[in-house]
């Protein structure tokens, strides 16, 4: 026995209304994902999970510039799959003078794991100025490395 045109008609009706709300709260869920956390600076955080990664990826450079002239020296996106904040040169250098007696330079997980915590990239001060002064000396004349090993100081 086939359904009656009406029961197949209240079943595509109710098929559709379902796929409309869903689709609703998609759309919903992806603007609120993009624009971040209140009190966040200003940006996109692109798509969910893959973020603005690609466009990143294709031209940093023009990735960055474009942000900047958009948003302005400080601005947020999501990189590699992680919200991430950028900064513009004199945004540094400002954050750095105000910042540097209670903050410590660090690696994002991803860069950790693919170095040994122990390794150049992750030390700082004393500890690096002798990394760096044993790795110059294999490679470098005198001269160099006593320059070189100067202006790390």
């Amino acid at each position: 026995m086939t359904p009656s045109p009406r029961v197949s008609l209240s079943l595509a009706a109710g098929i559709t209304l379902t796929g409309a709300v869903l689709a609703a709260i998609f759309v919903v869920l992806v603007r609120r994902w993009r624009r971040g956390p209140p009190g966040s600076p200003p940006g996109s955080l692109g798509l969910p999970l893959i973020g603005e990664t690609l466009e990143y990826w294709w031209d940093p450079d023009a990735f960055v510039q474009q942000r900047a002239a958009r948003h302005g020296d400080i601005f947020k996106t999501h990189l590699f799959g992680r919200p991430t904040v950028m900064l513009g040169a004199s945004a540094v250098k400002e954050f750095q003078r105000v910042e540097s007696k209670i903050t410590l330079p660090a690696l994002p997980a991803v860069f950790l794991q693919l170095h040994t915590p122990y390794g150049v990239m992750n030390q700082r001060g004393e500890q690096h100025q002798h990394t760096r002064a044993a790795y110059i000396s294999m490679i470098a004349p005198a001269e160099a490395k006593a320059a070189y090993v100067r202006a790390a100081v």
